[in-house]
């Protein structure tokens, strides 16, 4: 193994001998790999390589496998920047006076992170982190980064939301197409194999005669699903939750659209199934109320809200800060 230093992006290479031969000469060739070195410079902070790598297993794993590429550097330049604009938040709440994180704040989540992932053992906690080779101090510091970067998001952002029942209304009139609900049915189904042999179709048979038994003595449609349904959805009661009838079989469909509510229909064959089934509702296609999107509208007005504001927030952050990345696409 050779080392070598690669000037001019500041990132440490090492060229290590690959076992894979090159396609001239059929002999192993060495391949550079990128260990460690400056990223980019942040106001007084320093990102390195390895603090990028850190910040996104994605991106280890992809390293790791020695992949490269756009996707590669896509993935490299948006987990930098969320680096980048961590330390502008950093520096943000040390420049105000609004809000301050107390000690015993951060010991707090430390000891719950303890208490929650290592059930108290700190010489669990402690092996974990070598296993990481990082340091306590190192991971003390993250937390507390993280436990700063959240409230000044909450500061700045979060509680600058505001959504009033006039925008809602006016969201609501004005998609008045994306309000459209279609038909829809929600059913139970116990679903049984019919077997591929005589001797398994016997048995199935019998399975089913014993599903029918139950339902027919009372058993809730439910409970009787989860003991005899074969399906992925039997640990559920079968419920199938409306579903709109363009997506179902012909057989079902048809089951299903013209069944009596709260009554049990089947067995019918569906494919190389038996199917006993249950309709608990049929819902009209038309145009929800205002009432009925009220919460949808007034959650995605929030969610456009705390994305304008926390782009405004950092595109001000980043006029004010010293910025500059070093190598976009390392890959």
């Amino acid at each position: 193994m050779k080392t070598a230093i690669m000037t001019g992006m500041g990132i440490l290479t090492i060229c290590l001998a690959v076992q894979a031969a090159d396609e001239g000469t059929g002999e192993p060739r060495n391949e550079a790999v990128r260990v460690d070195g400056v990223a980019a410079y942040v106001n007084a902070h320093v990102i390195t390589y390895s603090d990028v790598l850190g910040a996104s297993r994605a991106l280890q794993q992809r390293v790791a496998q020695r992949q490269g590429g756009e996707d590669v550097n896509v993935l490299y330049r948006q987990t930098l920047e969320e680096l980048i604009n961590r330390k502008l938040m950093l520096d943000a709440y040390a420049d105000q006076k609004l809000i301050r994180i107390p000690d015993e704040m951060i010991e707090e989540r430390v000891q719950s992170v303890i208490r929650e992932m290592f059930q108290n053992d700190r010489m669990a906690f402690i092996g974990a982190l070598a296993a990481e080779g990082q340091s306590e101090a190192a991971w003390r510091e993250q937390i507390r980064e993280q436990i700063v970067v959240g409230a000044m998001r909450n500061l700045r952002v979060d509680s600058q939301v505001r959504v009033s029942p006039l925008n809602v209304r006016e969201r609501y009139d004005r998609t008045t197409g994306q309000q459209e609900i279609p038909s829809a049915v929600t059913f139970g189904m116990i679903v049984i194999g019919i077997g591929q042999d005589q001797t398994a179709r016997a048995a199935q048979r019998e399975k089913l005669a014993a599903a029918q038994s139950a339902l027919a003595d009372g058993v809730d449609f439910a409970e009787v699903a989860r003991r005899y349904s074969e399906d992925s959805l039997a640990a559920g009661g079968g419920v199938r939750d409306w579903v709109e009838p363009d997506m179902l079989r012909t057989e079902l469909r048809d089951l299903v659209m013209q069944g009596e509510i709260g009554v049990v229909k089947g067995p019918v064959e569906i494919g190389p199934h038996y199917a006993l089934v249950k309709v608990q509702g049929r819902r009209e296609a038309g145009r929800r109320s205002f009432d009925d999107a009220y919460a949808d509208i007034e959650r995605e007005l929030r969610k456009e809200m705390e994305q304008r504001l926390y782009a405004d927030w950092v595109a001000q952050l980043r006029r004010d800060a010293f910025v500059r990345v070093l190598d976009e696409k390392p890959f």
